[in-house]
């Protein structure tokens, strides 16, 4: 605090007419003024030389008042206290301890209130404080003197004081059936734990030891909580379980400021049970509330409303006999097998003994033939006798309307299952119909291509047009993909992932690339990486092929790109790992502006990306949104012309014996992956083709056309059928072995694929079981993948059809190979 002489803020204030008044109702007294605007707290007093000091503190909320008069436990409390009074504008009072005077800490009283000064309009608090150390001491006096009164009292058990500051008891009164006093015994956790002993719950004997540390009751006090109360239940010597209360009032020792706490501990049992059911007469509406004894079987009914509603008898001497009898008469005959079992006192106790409270709803014959809806609430007054409270209150009202919320819910879920289908139906009727051309478009290049190998300039158109289709297609994937993300219809699959199998189908993608760019490739397997996991592995290679495709197109020739798989700490109660994905690169980088904003959808950093390198802006999101559905996170590290390093983080079951066992017979995926050239056997032996009849069945003419000029050309014999109908009666017609394989639409009219091969499957032909059949479909969702194989299908394959993965498929699966 520092001197202050010039005329301030208080000195103008002071000539306003509510603080003149207040100055002249109160002298020797301490006078505060806070100027709000300006956070300046100015203090005027008078020291014990009858001298008035005038000073100021700037910053006031930061400032800790370090160094002022106030006692530096109630320093927090004064700067809360003052913008408690600013932020409401309302006035408060704070009693605290200060030497001002410079002779010893007193206590003080504190009133302030907020005002408006009329010449700038900004606000101000005003207040006084003075000295109310003799009414403390009065208040001790009263306390030492309650203390005497209450030991005459029959209700109280044990009176205590305690010198909090010197960790003394000073004096300790019993008066039970065996009166104990004792005095000068020592204040720690020792005799805190004795005392309390014979406290039941743990919860509640926890925080009542807790409280009595001395520390604890020291921060109490200076927080400006001096009086506290507790209830509480203990075992008593003969067994028994009574509801305790203790209070405890905490008091400066007048003179020698000594931390004083009485303590009063009352017997509050029957006021507890009392006040039990009071509460819940005063809280509910009911029909009546009983006092159930479910040792003796006997109840009493202790109050209830004139509802007209049928009452069981007033008073029984056997609860279950009314039971039965009250509701055969009463209740609503499909609720009486139920309420039978759940009011029985068994069932009510064996529930009480799990929870607080044991609800049971049930329908009632009213006597004017009204249905109306009761609710019965059990709940113990007294575990350990078994003493019960049941309230039985109306809640027809309520279960009305929650009836026709129910409906109205029913009604909104029936309209959002169509609209769901229908978008269901329209993205896999969409995927269909865009595929299906581009399958064609493809086809015909690769035909084109065959015929013509010695034109190197058509050569080069055709690849052009190739790389634009292939374009096309990722293009379609990307929104199909975000719109099914979307609308939550992309699922995840659960098989094995063989992690080096794993990543070296990503390196054979993505190495391919990388050499056209002339980029250096590299990927690493930390050694501490288990070698099998559980995890739709399509998915998540989706998520790398995606994130290394990027780092190749925005790497400049000459440039690296990097992949690293570690494996990191997780702590974790289950057999689980959690896998790192580094991708690094030296490319172009991305501007920092645009970091935050590079997950969002249709997200680019200028319009030049998409003219110089293509792509949606959607890849990233949907990698995003993939990995959220993995419960994994991908974050990225980047600096414009120096490279990027995005970091891929995923939690995956390791697959062991369980793990296999557990997801064993689950729905897989990745058919049309694991069919791949990489992973099967191909035969290339230019004979091998020929002499085999293929049937291939599909409803367009352009897609027809085009597969059988490419199956015809390796040297198959390809026999056709429009629709899935003629495919079944030409298989059945054929003779065995007649067809070497079938090549399976799913869209079509008359009869889809699916189900023509559910009944290829079940015909009584000697081929029926062995045929390979392989789904040639635009239908590319995963589901669609789960129902090709769950009708007896052998492979999967999307169109566009990518010859080489057609050759290979055929060929393997014919030779048996796969």
């Amino acid at each position: 605090m520092d001197e202050h002489d010039n005329e301030s803020s208080l000195i103008r204030l002071t000539k306003r007419d509510d603080v003149s008044q207040l100055l002249l109702d109160e002298t020797h007294s301490v006078i505060f003024v806070f100027d709000v605007q300006n956070e300046l707290m100015e203090v005027t007093y008078t020291t014990i030389k009858g001298e008035r000091k005038n000073r100021k503190v700037k910053e006031f909320f930061s400032s800790k008042l370090e160094g002022s008069v106030i006692h530096p436990d109630f320093r927090q409390l004064f700067i809360d206290f003052v913008k408690r009074v600013m932020l409401t504008r309302n006035s408060e009072t704070l009693d605290y301890v200060s030497d001002y005077n410079g002779t010893g800490y007193s206590w003080y009283r504190a009133v302030l209130r907020s005002v408006k000064d009329k010449k700038n309009g900004g606000q101000y608090l005003i207040g006084i404080a003075e000295n109310i150390e003799s009414e403390k001491h009065a208040e001790y006096v009263y306390a030492e003197t309650e203390g005497a009164d209450h030991n005459q009292k029959s209700d109280i058990l044990s009176t205590i004081r305690i010198n909090v500051t010197k960790r003394i008891i000073e004096e300790y009164h019993r008066f039970t059936i065996n009166p104990v006093f004792v005095d000068k015994i020592p204040f720690d956790s020792t005799i805190i734990e004795n005392f309390f002993k014979d406290i039941i719950d743990p919860q509640e004997k926890e925080t009542i030891t807790s409280f009595f540390k001395p520390e604890n009751i020291e921060k109490q006090f200076y927080k400006g909580k001096t009086e506290s109360g507790f209830d509480y239940r203990i075992r008593t010597e003969t067994g028994s379980v009574r509801w305790i209360h203790i209070n405890t009032r905490l008091l400066l020792k007048p003179l020698t400021n000594e931390l004083m706490a009485y303590c009063y501990i009352k017997d509050i049992h029957d006021r507890k049970i009392s006040e039990s059911l009071i509460q819940n007469i005063a809280e509910n509406e009911y029909d009546y509330i009983m006092y159930i004894d479910a040792e003796n079987d006997t109840y009493s009914i202790y109050s209830h409303a004139q509802s007209g509603s049928p009452m069981p008898s007033f008073e029984s001497n056997s609860y279950e006999r009314e039971r039965s009898k009250n509701i055969n008469l009463y209740v609503l005959e499909e609720d009486r097998e139920r309420v039978l079992e759940q009011m029985s006192l068994k069932t009510v106790c064996r529930e009480l003994d799990k929870n607080r409270v044991y609800s049971v709803y049930l329908g009632i014959n009213e006597q004017d033939g009204r249905i109306s809806r009761k609710k019965l609430s059990y709940s113990y007054i007294q575990k350990e006798q078994k003493l019960i409270r049941l309230s039985r209150t109306d809640v027809t009202k309520i279960y009305e309307d929650e009836q026709e919320k129910r409906n109205v819910l029913r009604d909104a879920l029936a309209a959002a299952e169509q609209a769901s289908h229908a978008k269901t139906e329209f993205l896999s009727r969409m995927s269909h119909e865009m595929r299906t051309p581009m399958n064609a478009i493809m086809g015909l290049i690769s035909l084109v291509q065959q015929h013509i190998k010695s034109e190197p300039a058509v050569q080069e158109n055709l690849q052009k047009i190739q790389s634009s289709a292939q374009y096309l297609l990722s293009i379609i994937n990307d929104v199909l993909d975000m719109s099914r993300i979307e609308s939550g219809k992309m699922t995840l699959q659960k098989e094995k992932i063989d992690i080096t199998e794993f990543i070296g189908k990503v390196d054979s993608i993505i190495l391919s690339q990388a050499r056209s760019k002339g980029l250096e490739y590299t990927s690493r397997i930390s050694d501490s990486v288990f070698h099998s996991f559980v995890g739709d592995s399509l998915k998540l290679q989706q998520v790398l092929v995606n994130i290394l495709g990027n780092a190749v197109k925005f790497t400049p020739k000459g440039g690296s790109v990097s992949l690293l798989v570690e494996q990191i700490f997780f702590l974790n109660t289950e057999q689980k790992r959690k896998l790192r994905f580094t991708v690094s690169d030296t490319g172009i980088g991305i501007k920092k502006k645009y970091l935050p904003l590079i997950f969002d959808s249709f997200t680019q950093q200028d319009n030049s990306i998409s003219t110089n390198f293509g792509g949606t802006g959607l890849g990233l999101a949907i990698t995003k949104n993939i990995l959220t559905m993995m419960g994994g996170s991908i974050s990225v590290k980047s600096r414009e012309g120096e490279g990027s390093v995005f970091t891929i983080e995923v939690v995956l079951p390791i697959y062991d014996e369980f793990t296999a066992n557990k997801y064993k017979g689950e729905a897989q995926s990745g058919m049309e992956e694991s069919l791949k050239p990489s992973s099967v056997h191909i035969n290339t032996a230019s004979d091998f083709y020929k002499g085999k009849r293929l049937l291939l069945v599909d409803d367009n003419e352009m897609n027809i056309d085009v597969a059988k000029q490419l199956l015809v050309r390796k040297g198959f014999t390809v026999d056709t059928a429009e629709n899935g109908k003629i495919a079944v009666e030409l298989f059945e017609k054929s003779p065995g072995s007649y067809y070497s394989a079938i090549l399976m639409d799913v869209r079509m009219p008359v009869m889809d694929g699916l189900t023509a091969a559910r009944l290829i499957r079940s015909s009584k032909h000697e081929d029926s079981a062995r045929i390979p059949i392989i789904a040639m479909t635009a239908n590319a969702f995963s589901e669609d993948i789960k129902q090709t194989q769950e009708s007896g299908m052998n492979a999967h394959l999307s169109k566009p059809i990518d010859v080489d993965v057609l050759y290979t498929t055929i060929s393997c699966l014919i030779a048996g190979t796969c």
